[in-house]
C-alpha cells in the first residue's frame, strides 16, 4: 500500500514508497522546503505527511483542531491524481495569498488551488523557485501572529 501513509514513518521513507514518476518530484520539492524556510519550523511527519510545523516548544498551545498536533506551516503529500503543498501561510495571509497568486501569475504558472492547497497535476511542472520563495517569506513569529489573529476573529463572542 505505497499511498498509505504511516504515521510514524520519516519523510524520507515517506518519499521513498511514493510511485516511481512521483518520488523524484515530491521529494526535490520537501528539499526546497528545507533548504529555504526560516528557522523556527521543525521538520516532522504530521497528519500522516511530510510537514513543517510550529513546535509545541515554540507554540505549547497546539493547533486548534487537535492541541496535541503542532500548528502545521507547509506539507507535501501525494495523491492518486496530483502532489499537494499545503500552505498554510497561503491560507491564513491576505497578503502573502496576493503575493503568491501574483507571482505565480507573472512566471507563468497557472495554480489549480484550494483555499491553502496546490494541487501540482503534473511533477514535470512544478515551480520550485516559487515555492522556495513562498515558505522564505514566512518567519515563525509572522506566522504565530496571523493565526493567532485568525483564532480570535473566529472564536464567539461573549
Amino acid at each position: 500500500m505505497q499511498n498509505q501513509p504511516n504515521f510514524f514513518m520519516t519523510s524520507d521513507e515517506y518519499f521513498d514508497a511514493l510511485p516511481e514518476d512521483r518520488r523524484e518530484p515530491a521529494r526535490r520539492l520537501f528539499q526546497v522546503i528545507r533548504d529555504n524556510i526560516q528557522s523556527g519550523f521543525e521538520e516532522q511527519f504530521s497528519s500522516g505527511f511530510p510537514s513543517f510545523v510550529v513546535p509545541h516548544s515554540v507554540y505549547p498551545a497546539g493547533y486548534h483542531c487537535n492541541p496535541k498536533l503542532a500548528v502545521p506551516f507547509v506539507s507535501v503529500a501525494n495523491f492518486k491524481g496530483h502532489i499537494g503543498f499545503y500552505a498554510f501561510c497561503v491560507y491564513m495571509d491576505g497578503p502573502v495569498k496576493e503575493w503568491f497568486l501574483k507571482e505565480a501569475a507573472s512566471r507563468g504558472v497557472k495554480l489549480d488551488m484550494g483555499k491553502g492547497c496546490v494541487r501540482f497535476k503534473d511533477p514535470n511542472r512544478i515551480p520550485y523557485d516559487l515555492v522556495g520563495e513562498l515558505v522564505a517569506k514566512v518567519g515563525v513569529q509572522g506566522f504565530l501572529d496571523q493565526y493567532t489573529a485568525g483564532l480570535r476573529q473566529s472564536s464567539p463572542r461573549k
